[in-house]
């Protein structure tokens, strides 16, 4: 039985000898950080978005080195209950407590109603799976304008060809991800793209921990290193080249699935959108054994997340139950589908297939 893979990098064969090229340069070169394929990724970046952009060691060190650069005395920190316990968890460390944000079912984007919020806050607006709320734009804009900090996580958005007019062009500053399960994908890596010059100058002088006795001897500490080596910053740089094609392959997977997929999983009105690159169902009740029982079919899938980040005893947040169902049920209830380019039509079909099974069989036990 052929396994149908969740997730599946895609390189083309020009690419591919485009990275070798690239890679036995900077073997010849010896030079393999800091290097002129780290600049050059940031400088196309930088262009296309339209913002300053500094390439990182991973998109939570583009976001722990953002935090790390803020005054959070006093601030809130908003941060989805719907995602990676390390990102509130980063707040945690920083010496803030992390404040639950609920979220749109249809989306899985944050929902916040800016003229409730304190205008000192930080709100990290997370665009899941690259789903992006219709109401994404103007509510980031109203968090902007009554004084918040807004970080756009964009580690899971494909962008398009202009996306300094898009999602992740909207909030104060945007980070991502190039690590092998992301849409612009590689061996690892990630970005922080700002409006602020000086921040990105301040993120960069903070990548390295070698030469850093300044800081440690005003109070300040570094204690790894979080750049990027030469090698991620090439196959990172030609896979942000073909986007365009990637986004095309994921937009055909997306429409077959859309046809074959058994209305009891397709949650009303989440239409496929070319940012996303993950394909969510919404189950018609908790089956904790589904990725089990698709397994057997030779289909993986994944979840995003299980469980809201607060109900983490690490982060020693106590939330209760009360006003949380929603959103504990939503998560039990999200399933990620294999949504790669590389998916032919008859693999989308298989896994449809799998999963009617799989509905069938618990529908008839029930």
């Amino acid at each position: 039985m052929t396994k149908i893979e969740s997730w599946r990098t895609l390189v083309l064969p020009e690419v591919r000898d485009a990275i070798s090229d690239d890679v036995a340069r900077i073997i010849d070169s010896g030079l393999l950080r800091g290097g002129p394929h780290t600049r050059r990724l940031e400088e196309r970046l930088g262009v296309d978005w339209n913002r300053h952009a500094v390439v990182v060691g991973s998109g939570m060190d583009a976001l722990e080195l953002i935090l790390e650069d803020l005054d959070l005395v006093g601030r809130p920190v908003l941060v989805p209950a719907n995602c990676f316990v390390a990102i509130p968890g980063l707040v945690a460390r920083l010496g803030r407590v992390p404040v639950p944000v609920p979220v749109d079912p249809v989306r899985l984007a944050p929902l916040i109603d800016p003229g409730t919020v304190d205008g000192r806050a930080v709100v990290i607006w997370i665009h899941h799976g690259g789903m992006v709320g219709g109401h994404a734009e103007a509510a980031i804009g109203a968090l902007r304008a009554r004084g918040c900090l807004v970080i756009e996580d964009c580690a899971y958005l494909l962008p398009g060809p202009r996306p300094g007019s898009g999602p992740g062009a909207w909030g104060d500053v945007t980070i991502m991800s190039f690590a092998p399960t992301k849409p612009i994908c590689g061996s690892g890596g990630g970005a922080v793209l700002t409006r602020d010059e000086l921040l990105a100058k301040r993120i960069a002088a903070r990548r390295s921990h070698s030469g850093q006795e300044h800081r440690w001897a005003v109070g300040d500490s570094i204690y790894r290193f979080r750049g990027m080596s030469e090698i991620e910053a090439v196959i990172a740089y030609h896979q942000w080249e073909q986007r365009e094609l990637l986004r095309a392959c994921l937009q055909c997977v997306a429409e077959t699935y859309q046809q074959a997929l058994p209305p009891a999983v397709v949650m009303p009105g989440r239409t496929p959108q070319a940012t996303q690159s993950r394909y969510a169902v919404h189950l018609p009740h908790p089956m904790p054994d589904l990725r089990e029982r698709l397994a057997r079919h030779g289909v993986a899938s994944t979840v995003m997340f299980d469980r809201p980040w607060f109900d983490y005893p690490t982060l020693a947040v106590h939330q209760g139950e009360e006003g949380w169902g929603e959103v504990r049920d939503l998560l039990v209830r999200t399933l990620f589908l294999p949504f790669h380019p590389s998916l032919s039509t008859a693999d989308c079909m298989t896994v449809a297939d799998a999963l009617k099974h799989c509905l069938l069989a618990e529908d008839l036990e029930r």
